[in-house]
């Protein structure tokens, strides 16, 4: 949004606070040339120029009041004159201006420090779901993994069964030698034959 007509005049003539400034530069570097010729717009305009810059003609028809001060209808062709002269800022339109300026840096650093934060915010939270979204591209390795628990399972079902019917063997091997040695087989010994000596 562009400065007001308003602002911009304390802005010249805070720039020109050591020079001074005539009314009707100020007019010409605002450009509102046409607009003077709308009399309510001159009176207003007029007004406010002379109670915000000091002219020693001008001040001498400033009449205060409880609401500041003002220039009568009366006197406004008599400042008609003064027009040319120059005219310097007075010190409270100064901090007027300056409050101004003070104000429009701390919204613009707000702005500024509120678009910082957005982005801070929108970092964080794509930092928070690139995790979450790559290891939607990984390969299928939750698949791989119940494929192989399924597959441990069987291998186990298996091994237990090899074992089974090894102790199955193993116990139908100890009962028939336990039944052997019940019975006390006699194996039988071969008589040696009786050798005559031979008498000489």
């Amino acid at each position: 949004m562009k400065d007001n007509i308003y602002i911009k005049a304390l802005e010249i003539g805070y720039e020109h606070s050591i020079t001074g400034i005539s009314f009707n530069e100020i007019v010409s570097e605002l450009g509102i040339e046409e607009n003077l010729s709308n009399e309510m717009f001159k009176f207003c305009f007029m007004t406010w120029f002379y109670s915000n810059f000091y002219n020693i003609k001008a001040e001498r028809n400033l009449v205060e009041n409880p609401h500041g001060a003002f220039i009568h209808n009366g006197v406004i062709n008599t400042l008609e004159g003064c027009k040319n002269e120059k005219s310097f800022i007075k010190g409270e339109s100064i901090n007027k201006y300056i409050e101004y300026v003070e104000l429009r840096d701390t919204r613009k650093s707000s702005r500024t420090a509120k678009r910082f934060s957005i982005a801070s915010i929108c970092i964080a939270i794509v930092a928070i779901f690139i995790p979450i979204l790559l290891t939607q591209f990984k390969t299928e390795s939750p698949k791989q993994v119940i494929v192989t628990e399924n597959r441990d399972k069987i291998d186990d079902a298996q091994i237990l069964e090899r074992l089974t019917k090894i102790d199955s063997t193993i116990n139908s091997t100890i009962t028939k030698l336990s039944l052997i040695a019940d019975k006390k087989v006699e194996v039988p010994v071969k008589k040696q034959a009786k050798v005559k000596s031979v008498k000489h």
